[in-house]
């Protein structure tokens, strides 16, 4: 008996340690610097790492830069200069993927400031040495590192940014720090990586069982195994049995193996009548059944989610058991503590990129209190405050109802001459009515008893009944005058 496995494991993702090329004088991350694109790609497999990341790098670019032209009038200007706002998209995105950002800029020609900034894809940057002083001074940029150095792809110097030496074009890279890394960022995602890739590796794997309809994990067993015999296309040929065993298992890969597929063993008989009686035609060794591979999988959206540091899935646009996700107020409080954790501080470093390079050669900020910020990026808000129509319609008047339903505002009567003030129609309804008289009637008998004051009934007329103040006066009459008895008078 002869038997034959093929192993598909996939092998764990490690994180390479980046590389000084003393002759080129930049520092590779991976062969070709190739992790960045490694990164990329897992994330990209991954439906829980996607939504996840492509969603933070909107909250981080936010919905604009909020500037004060009065209170900053240079600052805002120069914004506009630079063309910041186009700025924050793949910034964000890049800050996203690989918590850095680059972009080149550009002095004028004194010197003294800096006129233009552009966005460079963080991916296609690749650091230098560093010096004595721990700084890089001079990045290489090409377009795609796995084929640089080709007349199609160069390696392109570009000295780091630095007000010192100011002029001509240089990049300016952020990063936030880490321990224990010299070169290069520190994913917060790092211990993620392989959930990443046990998820896009199931998601493959469902798709090549349904493709081809086979289990993995199987014995394939052939009773009658085969024995060398001639070939028929040439008699003076023999084909061993090794040869057709060789054939069968490739066709059979070729068949059924998907890009996923797990491992098949193979088992021929010995081609004896004996043998092929006591061997069962196909075996199952896997254990698993759907229900652990949903378990799996589970695990693995769970572990990404953690290293994310999302506080519910819903923030990131994920489902979760509840559907979409619970009430508009908790989400809200999810969404705080997520972005407040994982997106501000990266907001917070794109403005202070922006500032850095604003005050470049000596300019300076106006002075504004110390709770104000002279610039910022607006932050998102996934869910917004909804209230049902009888809320709105008690708190709303009638205009700003109809402009909320996009109708223009009741056309006013004018006024009349004097202060007269300008009855509405329920006002004009009530005054010419048998029950507004009646109830003019009630209140003057209330204020005959001395259960009410006239000033309150002026009040009501004016108020209800959209009468002039002359008018009120004219209806409810004056108290009836008294004569004050001196003290002592009998």
């Amino acid at each position: 008996m002869q038997t034959h496995t093929v192993k598909l494991n996939l092998a764990a993702v490690t994180v390479p340690v980046p590389a000084l090329q003393k002759a080129k004088k930049f520092v590779e991350w991976g062969p070709k610097h190739s992790f960045p694109a490694t990164v990329l790609g897992l994330i990209r497999q991954s439906p829980t790492a996607s939504a996840m990341i492509g969603r933070k790098g909107e909250y981080i670019a936010g919905e604009g830069l909020s500037c004060s032209p009065t209170a900053q009038p240079e600052l805002a200007a120069w914004l506009t200069q630079v063309q910041a706002a186009q700025l924050l998209a793949p910034t964000g995105a890049d800050a996203a993927h690989l918590e850095s950002y680059a972009w080149q800029v550009i002095w004028a020609k004194d010197k003294k400031s800096i006129v233009e900034i552009y966005h460079q894809p963080v991916d296609t940057v690749l650091w230098g040495e560093k010096n004595a002083e721990g700084r890089v001074e001079t990045y290489y940029l090409c377009d795609d590192w796995s084929k640089s150095g080709t007349a199609e792809f160069p390696v392109v110097p570009l000295p780091a940014y630095d007000p010192k030496k100011p002029g001509g074009t240089q990049l300016y890279v952020f990063h936030h720090y880490a321990p224990g890394q010299r070169y290069y960022q520190d994913l917060s995602f790092t211990a993620g990586f392989n959930d990443m890739a046990t998820e896009a590796a199931l998601t493959r794997y469902r798709k090549n069982s349904v493709d081809t309809r086979f289990g993995g994990n199987t014995i394939v067993s052939i009773l009658d195994g085969p024995k060398d015999k001639v070939d028929p296309a040439d008699p003076a040929k023999t084909i061993t049995a090794a040869a057709q065993r060789e054939a069968f298992k490739a066709g059979v890969k070729n068949t059924f193996q998907g890009p996923e597929a797990d491992s098949l063993l193979f088992v021929f008989g010995d081609g004896t009548a004996e043998a092929a009686a006591k061997m069962v035609k196909v075996q199952s060794l896997s254990a698993a059944s759907p229900e652990s591979y949903e378990k799996i999988s589970d695990q693995a959206i769970q572990a990404i989610l953690s290293c994310g540091g999302v506080t519910s899935p819903a923030v990131v646009g994920l489902p979760t058991q509840a559907g979409l996700g619970g009430g508009g107020s908790e989400l809200r409080e999810a969404y705080e503590t997520y972005d407040n954790a994982v997106c501000l501080p990266w907001r917070r470093g794109i403005v202070a990129g922006l500032l850095e390079l604003f005050t470049a050669g000596g300019r300076a900020l106006a002075e504004v209190p110390d709770d104000t910020e002279p610039l910022a990026i607006v932050a998102p808000l996934p869910v917004r405050q909804h209230f049902g129509e009888e809320s709105l319609a008690r708190v709303l008047e009638d205009d700003e109802i109809r402009q909320a339903e996009g109708y223009a505002a009741r056309k006013k009567p004018a006024e009349a001459e004097g202060d007269a003030p300008v009855q509405t129609e329920a006002q004009k309804a009530l005054s010419g009515s048998v029950g507004g008289q009646t109830s003019i009637d009630a209140m003057l008998n209330l204020l005959a008893q001395n259960l009410t004051t006239r000033a309150s009934c002026l009040a009501r007329l004016k108020t209800f009944f959209g009468l002039t103040p002359e008018q009120a006066e004219a209806i409810v009459p004056l108290p009836a005058e008294t004569t004050q008895v001196p003290a002592g008078t009998v």
